[in-house]
């Protein structure tokens, strides 16, 4: 229980998370690319990386409209069994020394903090309410087998932000490995409730009255699905430098709303690079 709540509490505290809710969607997008990413050697105790760098995002429906954010890197892992990435925790239930852990199964429970809509440096549609910033609980189950991996993660409001429930499937593998470098690239989608959707593509008959949009109600499905390459070079055992590519499509309801033609959201490139300081990194095995 201790672990548990001194995990909420270092994503909540952690000054990332909190950028994040001043950021773009697109920060957090691109940062769930940049976890566990490249041939990453497990730790025999804490290891915590720390980076600066930034994320460019761009929308591709008309006239490009490029913004730059500068941003911390953050992720700490305690051997196989806890992660904490920028906007997420996870814990690791199955052993590595498990037949299923040998296998190349993790499993356990996970959260995760959504930045909702009007908490974001970009302005809102006039009209439309906010989406309060939300704390995300559920859990994920992945698989990795060689240089790839598959990951499912279920998760739910749980602080009265967008009130629904989320669903993300992952495919990644590593393409490319030779001395200090290493590529690979991911391809996922993200699913969400009837409530999830609506909370950020909806417009109620007195939203349409305030925004002058026609009214929307969007069914539960597919949010969107984005494709991936990442890299990474190790300077060092402690310096590296991590970077990715992430093409975003939204689909479905959400790309027939009318708030993401408003925007110009339904296509988006975002572009991160970070350069990164590895404590403990001596004390990793592969």
């Amino acid at each position: 229980m201790r672990i548990l709540i001194g995990l909420v509490l270092a994503l909540l505290l952690s000054p990332s998370a909190h950028a994040q809710s001043s950021f773009n969607r697109s920060v957090t997008d691109l940062l769930g690319v940049l976890d566990e990413h490249i041939d990453e050697p497990v730790p025999k105790a804490l290891q915590l990386k720390l980076g600066v760098g930034g994320v460019l995002t761009s929308r591709l429906d008309d006239a490009p409209n490029i913004r730059a954010y500068p941003l911390p890197y953050l992720s700490l892992q305690y051997r196989d069994v806890l992660t904490i990435d920028d906007t997420q925790a996870r814990v690791n239930l199955i052993p590595k020394e498990s037949t299923l852990g040998q296998a190349g199964f993790k499993a356990g429970p996970m959260v995760r903090i959504d930045p909702g809509r009007g908490n974001v440096s970009r302005p809102g549609i006039p009209g439309l309410n906010k989406v309060p910033v939300s704390l995300e609980g559920g859990g994920y189950v992945a698989y990795s087998f060689g240089p790839a991996r598959l990951r499912i993660k279920v998760r739910k409001d749980l602080t009265a932000g967008h009130h629904g429930t989320v669903a993300e499937f992952e495919a990644r593998t590593g393409l490319y490995q030779h001395g200090n470098f290493g590529a690979g690239m991911q391809v996922a989608a993200l699913c969400g409730s009837h409530t999830y959707i609506n909370a950020f593509y909806g417009i109620t008959p007195v939203q349409a009255i305030a925004t002058g949009l026609r009214p929307y109600a969007a069914a539960a499905g597919f949010k969107d699905v984005n494709t991936a390459l990442f890299a990474e070079y190790k300077f060092s055992p402690s310096w590296s430098m991590l970077g990715a590519a992430q093409y975003v499509r939204l689909v479905g309801d959400p790309a027939d709303s009318p708030i993401a033609a408003r925007r110009g959201l339904t296509n988006r490139i975002n572009l991160g690079v970070f350069v990164i300081y590895t404590f403990g990194a001596k004390r990793a095995q592969g």
